[in-house]
């Protein structure tokens, strides 16, 4: 019975309470830290606070990574005028109601059986983006010269990825 009385004490639920309130005020600010890029992309109105609260931080808001936004629409592997040089195209759609980070992509070159005989990975720095970001609904177009040397290429695959 005394102990049913404790826990009935006003000062002590008061110290629950606070200690509560406390605690679930530090997970939103953990939750907002983690996904500070997707909310502040999608819910605009939280942008200054997020802004505020990177500032305090040291950290940065960019555009979030959707790749799940992202759609490969084509792409394709010519001969070019010099030797051991191809030209790589691409187009990438952002279907997302908001921008999204510029992902990388892993081009596979395979020969005339299907091995794969060399890979690269294209950041988004080395295919000339003038930005981090792709633009809502927007497309990016990517027109790259890739060396290749002496192999024996006759097929590509494409995989759209974050590093």
């Amino acid at each position: 019975a005394e102990r049913a009385a404790l826990w009935r004490r006003p000062i002590v639920r008061v110290v629950l309470g606070t200690a509560g309130l406390a605690l679930s005020a530090m997970l939103d600010v953990q939750v907002g830290y983690h996904y500070r890029e997707p909310l502040a992309a999608q819910v605009p109105a939280l942008a200054p606070a997020l802004h505020a609260g990177c500032d305090w931080l040291h950290c940065k808001i960019g555009a979030p990574r959707a790749i799940e936004r992202i759609r490969l629409d084509a792409s394709d592997l010519t001969r070019t005028d010099q030797d051991q040089v191809l030209r790589f195209t691409a187009d990438l759609h952002n279907t997302a109601e908001y921008a999204v980070r510029a992902p990388a992509l892993d081009v596979s070159f395979t020969d005339a059986l299907g091995r794969i005989v060399s890979r690269k990975v294209l950041l988004p720095g080395d295919l000339g983006a003038r930005s981090e970001s792709i633009a809502a609904d927007a497309q990016w177009r990517i027109d790259a010269r890739l060396a290749v040397g002496d192999l024996r290429i006759a097929g590509y695959t494409v995989e759209v990825f974050y590093p």
